[in-house]
Order: structure tokens, then sequence, then C-alpha cells
């Protein structure tokens, strides 16, 4: 399959699937972000302001009410830009086509975390208090207590993170590309992340990792990094879901 893009996809990888199946794909972080970087081309400035203008406007209106339309509006600027198109700012605002499914695949990604960080939050809450009933005794045990605790919390809140991160990683991609409603986009977003849950996993750390280090210098590095970030993921995302024909 070819398409007009202007950033050098790789070759597919082994076992290629048909089109509109879900591929499991090698993700190598680093060129995932210089493929990023190359997709925004000569209008990495202008995706700059449309990234961080969505960011800024979806965070002024609580639960997600406007952010997931205006993340469609991202990414239907990224597809643009895939096939060669000099993008506007004004296609950002298309996002709120879809409406609907967007805010439905918001508040689907809401409830799922908090459908998974309650039961956490709760058992924190209980290790809180017996760590301070402990402590009130003089139990010298009260800081194994803490240190095991720790211990144990750590991977379970990561895990969790991890989880309820899953379902939206590609959705609002798949929206805005394929059309599909809320609920397809989460549920196809999962498989498509479990799938690849590896490599996903090394991106995110990748990206945090350069994010932090980046944070050190006054945070406004991280700034113009953002945008580079969401480039890679909408290049992973048609990595993984190849273009349709005539698309």
């Amino acid at each position: 399959m070819s398409y007009s893009s202007p950033y050098e996809s790789p070759a597919s990888p082994s076992g290629y699937l048909s089109e509109g199946e879900i591929r499991k794909v090698p993700i190598d972080p680093i060129g995932l972000l210089k493929r990023g970087k190359e997709l925004l081309g000569d209008q990495y400035w202008l995706f700059l302001a449309i990234t961080w203008l969505a960011m800024i406007i979806g965070s002024m209106v609580p639960f997600g009410i406007v952010m997931g339309p205006l993340m469609v509006g991202v990414y239907l600027c990224m597809k643009e830009r895939e096939q060669g198109k000099q993008v506007e700012l004004g296609t950002l605002f298309t996002g709120f086509d879809r409406f609907i499914d967007a805010l439905i695949a918001m508040l689907l990604q809401i409830a799922i975390s908090f459908v998974l960080i309650i039961p956490v939050g709760i058992i924190i809450g209980i290790g809180a208090a017996i760590l301070a009933a402990v402590g009130d005794n003089g139990n010298d045990m009260a800081a194994g207590i803490g240190i095991v605790g720790i211990l144990v919390l750590v991977p379970v809140i990561l895990i969790v993170a991890l989880l309820a991160y899953l379902p939206s990683v590609f959705c609002f991609q798949l929206i805005a590309d394929r059309g599909v409603t809320g609920l397809q986009a989460i549920t196809l977003s999962f498989k498509a992340a479990w799938k690849n849950l590896f490599g996903l996993i090394i991106f995110q750390i990748v990206v945090g990792i350069i994010s932090a280090l980046l944070s050190i210098l006054c945070f406004v590095p991280v700034i113009f990094f953002f945008p580079i970030v969401m480039a890679a993921a909408f290049v992973l995302y048609r990595d993984i879901f190849p273009a349709q024909s005539g698309v």
C-alpha cells in the first residue's frame, strides 16, 4: 500500500495484515520521534500553536467536554499533513464535527480511570490508617511496614496508570482517521495497545525521560517537544492502522 506522506515510513513488518486490521509492529521510540518531526516539516511552528491551543482550551472546560474534539482536530491536522497538504489553524476546530463520538471516548476514558484509581486510593487510605495506628503505639515495625507498603504500591500504581492509559492511546486518531464511534475507538485502541504493549511502554518511558530532562531547563524546552510527541503518536498509529485506499 502506498500513500502520499511527507515522512518516510519504514518497511512493513513481516506478517503484514490486511487493510483495516490491527498490526503488531516494532517500536523504535527515537525513530518515531524523528519521523514525527519529519511529519511536521516546515509547518512545525503551526503545529506548536495547534497542539498547545488544543491543550489550553481543552483544560479550561471540565470533564474533557471539549478536549476530546480538540484532540480529534489535532489528529485531523496530522492526517492532512500526512497527505502532503498545507494545514491551516482552522482545521483544529473541525474536530467538533465529531463532537459526540469524541466526548463519549473522553468520558469513557475518565470513567475507566476512576474505576481503576478509586480502589487503589481506598487501599492507600487503609494502609495509611494502619501505619498511623502502628506508629502511635510506638512500634518499630512502622518503618518496615511503610517500606513494604511503598514497594508494593508503586508497582500497583504504575500498572493501574498503564491500564487507564491503554484505552485512549489511539482512540482520537481512530475517530479522526476512520470515523469510528467513541465506543469503537476505545475498544480498538485498547486492542491495538495491548498487541503492542511492550513497545508502547518503552516509548512512554523514553518520552518521559526526555521530558524530565527538558523540564530541568525551566520547563520551556518541553513546550517545543510536545508537538513532536503528538506527531510521533500519530506516526505510530499509522504503523499499526495502515491508511485506507483513497483516503
